[in-house]
Order: C-alpha cells, then sequence, then structure tokens
C-alpha cells in the first residue's frame, strides 16, 4: 500500500509540477463561479482584487477560517519552504520534501487570485439577500468550495477512498467529481423550484457556464499551448480541425471525465475514428502510464543514440524514471531540454520566434512545425 501510494503521489508530481497549460485553464474556474454567483458581483471582485489584491487576500482571510486555511497555510507556507530550499540548495531530501509539499504550486498561485474572487462574490451576494455575517462567511466559503474544489479531508467524495490501489484510478477525478456534483445539484434545484418549463432558462445558463463553457474554454487554451491540433485530413485547412478539437473531442472529454472508469472507455472508442492509432488504448490510471513510460526509457535512449530515434521521447521517458523512482520533478525540466533536442535534431522547426518559445514551454512541438 505504502509503495502504491508513492507511485500515485509521484505519477501527479510528473504531470503536474510547473504545468503551465493547465495552470492557464484554472482560469475556467470563474465560469464555474457564475453558476452560483451572480457574473456582476464576481467582475465586482475582479475589479477589487486587481486594485488591491493584498488588501482583498487579507480582508477574505479575516472573515473566513476556511480561506485562511487555504491561502496562508498554503501560499504562505510555500513561500517559506521556497526560500529555505534556496538557502539549502544541496539539500536533496529537503528538496524533495518542498516538491512533495508543492507540487501544485503553479495551480495553488492561480487559486490564490480565484479563491478570493469567488469568495468575495459569494460573501457579498449573501449579504445582498439579507443573510447575517455567520450566513454570508458560509456562503462564501461554499462558493468556492463547490467551483473551485477542496482538498481537505471532509471535502474529498467517498468514491475517491479506499484502499491505495484503488486510489490509483481515481488520481485528478476530483476537480471533475466536483463540476458533476454542480451541475446536478442545480438541475435538481431549478425541477424542484421552477419546474422543467419554467426553469428552462435557468437550465441553459447552469449548462453553458457548468459545461460547455468551461470545457470549450479550457480545450481551446490546452490547444494553443500545444500549437493548435493537427490536420487530420491532410486539406490544408485548420479550421474544421479547430472545430472538430474545441466542440467536439474536447467537449466528450470533459463530460465523458466526470464519469471515472467509464469515460476512458468511451474516448478509446471515439478515438478509433482518427487515424492515431496511439489513442486507441484505454488509459487505465495516470500512474500506469508514468510506469510504462519509465520501463521503455533504456530502449527508447538506445533507439535514440544508436538508431537515429526520436530525442525528445527518449529525454520524457529518462525523466520521467527519474520521477518516479527518485521523487525529484525531472519532468518538468525534460519539457525544454527534449524540445530543443528535437529542434537540433531537425526533427521540429519552429514556425517562428513565438512558436519557438511555446514549445521550449510546453515541451510540445506544433503540428506545422514536425518535420
Amino acid at each position: 500500500g505504502r509503495f502504491l501510494s508513492v507511485v500515485r503521489a509521484r505519477a501527479g508530481m510528473a504531470a503536474m509540477f510547473a504545468n503551465v497549460a493547465n495552470s492557464a485553464q484554472q482560469i475556467t474556474g470563474l465560469l464555474l463561479a457564475a453558476v452560483r454567483v451572480r457574473p456582476g458581483l464576481l467582475m465586482d471582485a475582479v475589479v477589487k482584487f486587481a486594485t488591491s489584491p493584498k488588501a482583498t487576500a487579507e480582508y477574505v482571510s479575516s472573515k473566513s477560517k476556511f480561506m485562511t486555511t487555504r491561502l496562508e497555510n498554503e501560499v504562505s507556507q510555500m513561500s517559506s519552504d521556497i526560500n529555505e530550499i534556496l538557502l539549502n540548495p544541496s539539500v536533496y531530501e529537503s528538496a524533495k520534501e518542498w516538491t512533495r509539499k508543492h507540487v501544485y504550486f503553479m495551480q495553488s498561485a492561480v487559486d490564490s487570485v480565484i479563491g478570493p474572487v469567488v469568495w468575495l462574490g459569494g460573501y457579498n451576494q449573501a449579504i445582498e439577500a439579507g443573510l447575517s455575517e455567520i450566513d454570508a462567511v458560509r456562503a462564501g466559503d461554499s462558493a468556492v468550495r463547490e467551483t473551485q474544489g477542496s482538498q481537505a479531508p471532509e471535502d474529498i467524495a467517498s468514491f475517491e477512498t479506499g484502499s491505495a490501489f484503488y486510489r490509483m484510478f481515481t488520481q485528478f477525478a476530483g476537480y471533475f467529481n466536483m463540476n458533476a456534483n454542480l451541475l446536478g445539484t442545480e438541475f435538481v434545484k431549478v425541477s424542484r423550484d421552477m419546474g422543467l418549463k419554467k426553469g428552462a432558462g435557468r437550465g441553459l445558463y447552469v449548462l453553458t457556464l457548468g459545461l460547455l463553457a468551461p470545457a470549450i474554454v479550457g480545450e481551446l487554451i490546452m490547444q494553443l499551448f500545444k500549437g493548435g491540433p493537427d490536420d487530420d485530413d491532410k486539406d490544408g485547412e485548420y479550421l474544421d480541425d479547430w472545430l472538430a478539437s474545441v466542440l467536439g473531442y474536447g467537449l466528450l472529454r470533459y463530460t465523458t471525465a466526470m464519469a471515472p472508469g467509464v469515460g476512458p472507455a468511451i474516448n478509446a472508442t471515439v478515438n478509433t475514428l482518427n487515424n492515431k492509432p496511439y489513442d486507441d488504448r484505454i488509459s487505465t490510471a495516470p500512474a500506469i502510464s508514468m510506469i510504462e513510460a519509465a520501463v521503455k526509457a533504456p530502449t527508447d535512449l538506445y533507439k535514440t543514440i544508436v538508431e537515429n530515434g526520436k530525442p525528445s521521447k527518449a529525454i520524457k521517458e529518462v525523466a520521467t524514471l527519474i520521477s518516479m523512482t527518485v521523487g525529484v520533478p525531472a519532468s518538468a525540466a525534460a519539457k525544454p531540454v527534449g524540445y530543443l533536442a528535437d529542434v537540433s535534431a531537425g526533427r521540429v522547426a519552429p514556425t517562428g520566434p513565438v512558436d519557438a518559445v511555446r514549445g521550449t514551454i510546453t515541451g510540445t512541438a506544433s503540428p506545422a512545425s514536425k518535420q
């Protein structure tokens, strides 16, 4: 059990540490928040935070113990730990411990902005509705917890708990479970309080901001970081590929992610319709995929050196092997190194300075730049 827990944690580290694209996708949290909080109040909170970020964060923390824990215990502790690591750069155990605690440091940085904005909007909405101070604070806490997620033990869904082996297959499912719960709760409220006919407008609003918009915007952000979708039909036109990716496959993946276990099977079935055989398999768990990549590392490294294999693939797999065995986020460094190695080997030719910077940050070559 201990071994499987460590493997799961290190797989999460390898996938999420310094993941710029995933961090950028967190802005879709404001769309989810609009299901619970009026957009106008969210915009007022955005303006307030933008003009006085420190004062706003302190105000929110002074009102809510939940937000104090979410902000100070995560962000402030992260800052102090960074300073400690910088002062003791040769202490391996300290570096590994800091990495373990702050795998999601980029995501936490984004949440330190989104969280207070959502809380303030929820709090002000409750005050306007005439709720007491205590209930308004609770409303702000609820808005954050139910639209941005929470990793507090009491907020973990029951299906995410269980043995170490079982939890291997529920990794990263918490966000989508939260989204599914939000949608389910809101649709039940519409049906109960307004009826299906009178509540059709509210239902469409919830569907749009609670599912369609986050899925579409999130996929759009991911495709921009990837350099856009590939020209699958080789017709020289990319508009149809953008539409298929953002409005088709992206929306499907987002929706099916709300059904752990079933979602991967549905995605694999749909992927058989494209010309990419590598995405037809059913991914069982992120940790297992990481182990598979680590096992392939020696062979692909040999092919790269002796048989002119793909440098980036070997570098990423070796980095995954290091991440899974040593416990430090080598995968983050492998992204720029692997990309630049492909450029040096002539396998990738950036289309311009912007494409080169994007590829270096993400480690992914755009379809147009592949040779």
